[in-house]
């Protein structure tokens, strides 16, 4: 009969190494600054080597990026449930915009604290920067198309933009004021949504 042999120069196998890199950048992004953190201290609270980590992503760019893209996937999930759960209920926008609004201001207290400044992403390469751009456009696109029960493709991303803007300048000016800022947010979904139906 054949045995296996432990080899001590064989590589060991780390289960859910990828989800275990994420979710250790993200803890140490949040808790240091994204500059702070470098590849080796990440492979090191890992406790395997910086190479390992490049197997899996070639830069601390990517591996944020990731994490900001991971993120926006989940919110469109909890959407995804709402929109379902809520169907045919007239209070149907504003479940899935207050979901929306609380991810929002969630990710973006992560972001200020873990980036030192917004302009930073300005840094990021194109195919970052793209991702950091097009995910939360998708994700307002799927909310309003599921809202208005049309299409994906005949809503405007040009008010899927404008209204990504708005929430977003509701939670930089008017922050600690949630009721107000979704009450305003609720009845300029509803302007938007007049211009479809």
């Amino acid at each position: 009969m054949n045995s296996v042999h432990y080899n001590a120069d064989m590589p060991k196998i780390i289960e859910n190494l990828e989800e275990r890199i994420l979710q250790t950048a993200g803890r140490l992004f949040w808790e240091l600054g994204y500059d702070q953190v470098s590849m080796r201290m990440l492979a090191d609270n890992l406790s395997i080597s910086p190479g390992t980590i490049y197997n899996y992503f070639a830069t601390k760019e990517e591996i944020f990026t990731r994490i900001f893209v991971d993120s926006w996937y989940r919110t469109n999930t909890r959407l995804e449930e709402i929109l379902t759960l809520c169907m045919g209920r007239e209070d149907l926008d504003r479940e899935a915009l207050t979901t929306l609004y609380s991810d929002m201001k969630q990710r973006r207290e992560v972001l200020l604290a873990i980036l030192s400044s917004e302009w930073r992403l300005k840094t990021f390469g194109e195919k970052s920067r793209e991702s950091l751009r097009a995910v939360p456009v998708d994700t307002i696109r799927i909310m309003f198309a599921r809202v208005l029960g049309i299409p994906e493709d005949q809503v405007d991303r040009r008010d899927c933009v404008a209204f990504l803007h708005a929430v977003r300048g509701c939670l930089a000016h008017y922050a600690g004021n949630d009721q107000e800022n979704i009450e305003y947010l609720h009845g300029l979904l509803q302007m938007m949504k007049a211009r479809y139906l």
